[in-house]
């Protein structure tokens, strides 16, 4: 897996950035595949990114028409409850005119998330392609335990090898804890993961997702797109060369404002570099080599440079 970290000065470049990326993904999978797909994440970070895709500037260069969103993960509350994923994003979605079949939000079944999941999972299965990414762009954030999507440390469906969507329950913070979420065979089965990271809380935890995997690995540190679409009865297998460990991967950094991010670190001479490539050599060890890619594949990490900086 390749990484990227794309370190913006507030909050608000941080979602101009998010959504000049989303649509570079958007335009690149509509000419190879004819469609893009996007999984949404939920939480407080990415609602800046999704109210400046409603807005005119970005909205008239979204491909809606073309795009089928789905979500990451969803609280498992009846439609239209406040505390879903979905109700902030639903109606910014309908302001921006995509067509409501193209909309394909996590199903609620009272009484039974495990059959919720089934239904969301039979849906991702319909629309896969043979030989195509599960999804083109699935869209992350990160707690401050390391959890992504649903997936929380020390529960069961970081175990899951076949089905692409489960149930969870996890108390965290004051969040209804009764959830439906992606697998990690079901991310890792995506093209491209953009994590989108800020606020100080944050910053001691993308240090530790940054660095070596810990044991057992943080489940954001698991996240490694690149993989094929999980049959049923058969682990995921992954395509050789696209799902190399977090700490083997070659990081690509765009260093835009703060140069001193956390877990990371320029030999001497580079530090003033407006752009630079960070391929780690060997563990704890960086050297730099080359020029920053404009938008590499593989795994993304956005994060809000005030928060970044090394305590």
């Amino acid at each position: 897996m390749s990484a990227t970290l794309l370190v913006q000065p507030d909050p608000d470049a941080l979602a101009r950035r998010a959504a000049e990326l989303l649509i570079d993904c958007a335009e690149e999978s509509i000419r190879l595949r004819g469609r893009f797909r996007v999984a949404l994440s939920g939480g407080g970070t990415p609602g800046k990114l999704y109210r400046l895709l409603a807005d005119s500037r970005y909205c008239n260069r979204m491909p809606w028409s073309l795009t089928e969103v789905y979500w990451g993960d969803e609280r498992h509350l009846p439609a239209g409850d406040p505390g879903r994923n979905d109700s902030e994003v639903l109606p910014l979605l309908a302001d921006a005119g995509v067509p409501a079949s193209q909309i394909h939000t996590v199903p609620y079944v009272e009484g039974d998330a495990s059959q919720a999941a089934a239904q969301y999972e039979q849906l991702l299965r319909k629309q896969a392609q043979p030989g195509e990414p599960l999804l083109d762009l699935t869209i992350l954030g990160l707690g401050t335990d390391g959890h992504t999507a649903s997936l929380f440390p020390g529960t069961a469906p970081l175990d899951e090898t076949e089905r692409l969507v489960v149930p969870n329950y996890a108390a965290y913070e004051d969040r209804f804890p009764e959830r439906v979420t992606l697998t990690l065979p079901a991310i890792n089965a995506c093209e491209t993961v953009l994590f989108i990271v800020t606020g100080s809380s944050k910053c001691d935890i993308l240090r530790r997702v940054l660095a070596d995997p810990e044991s057992p690995p943080l489940p954001a540190q698991r996240v490694q797109p690149g993989a094929r679409v999980p049959a049923g009865g058969r682990r995921c297998e992954q395509r050789a060369g696209l799902a190399l460990p977090p700490h083997r991967a070659a990081v690509h950094r765009r260093i835009q404002v703060d140069r001193d991010v956390p877990g990371l670190a320029l030999l001497p001479g580079e530090r003033e570099a407006d752009e630079v490539r960070l391929q780690r050599i060997q563990p704890r060890r960086l050297g730099v080599e080359g020029e920053a890619s404009t938008r590499p594949r593989g795994g993304e990490v956005l994060g809000e440079a005030r928060d970044l900086r090394r305590r």
